[in-house]
């Protein structure tokens, strides 16, 4: 509908009041650039994003960029928390369940590398496994990438190694993160409602102004 009005309603208002010799608001100029911009070149416009879209999943597609964007999404704020979450619980879900079923730490990390979608994490269960291959513990391996694994989590790891209740302490940290991940995806939501309602609002004011704003300057020069 806001595009209907600014390709057809706008500009005739402001034909009309330019025919009419009123002063257009600088907003009113803007808005009819745009347009004007908009319906000549839109199919370049249409073949830019897409050329944009298909180099972007090329590059996401090849290793460096894979490395690179992984990265990215990890030290981006908040969207990088989620991320964190994400492969926590999976990695703690899936680890979990392979020490309970006995499958060998050479096998649950070669499954893990395949099953984390995160370039970063995947590397980071590489060097997991070759530091558990070598006699380290699994809780002083993730001591040393507590960049993406918090403290709290090597801690209970470690409490768990000496009780022998790892493969139900993994389940407990996996169910943790599943939830603290539901909860910040619900608040995502919250947010981007009220976000798309006040721009839907500006989008509206925007259009009322650079239309009413005219019609008023010319009724108002009639007089």
């Amino acid at each position: 509908v806001l595009v209907f009005i600014m390709v057809t309603v706008v500009p005739k208002v402001v034909e009309f009041a330019s025919n009419s010799g009123v002063e257009l608001p600088f907003f009113t100029l803007a808005m009819v650039a745009t347009v004007k911009f908009l319906i000549r070149f839109w199919p370049l416009i249409i073949l830019g994003i897409i050329a944009v879209l298909v180099l972007v999943v090329m590059f996401s597609r090849s290793e460096p960029g894979a490395k690179f964007l992984s990265r990215f999404w990890i030290r981006l704020p908040f969207i990088g928390n989620l991320v964190k979450n994400y492969n926590q619980a999976r990695f703690a879900r899936l680890l979990g369940g392979f020490y309970r079923h006995g499958v060998s730490v050479v096998g649950s990390f070669d499954i893990l590398e395949e099953s984390l979608g995160n370039r970063v994490y995947k590397e980071t269960c590489k060097r997991i496994k070759g530091k558990l291959v070598v006699g380290q513990t699994l809780a002083d391996a993730l001591e040393d990438e507590e960049e993406l694994f918090p403290p709290i989590m090597h801690r209970l790891v470690k409490g768990a190694e000496r009780t022998g209740a790892l493969g139900t302490t993994l389940d407990r940290l996996a169910k943790y993160y599943e939830d603290d991940l539901e909860v910040a995806l619900k608040n995502v939501t919250v947010l981007i409602e009220p976000m798309m309602v006040i721009l839907l609002g500006i989008g509206v004011v925007g259009i009322a102004l650079s239309v009413i704003v005219p019609i008023y300057r010319v009724s108002t020069g009639i007089k």
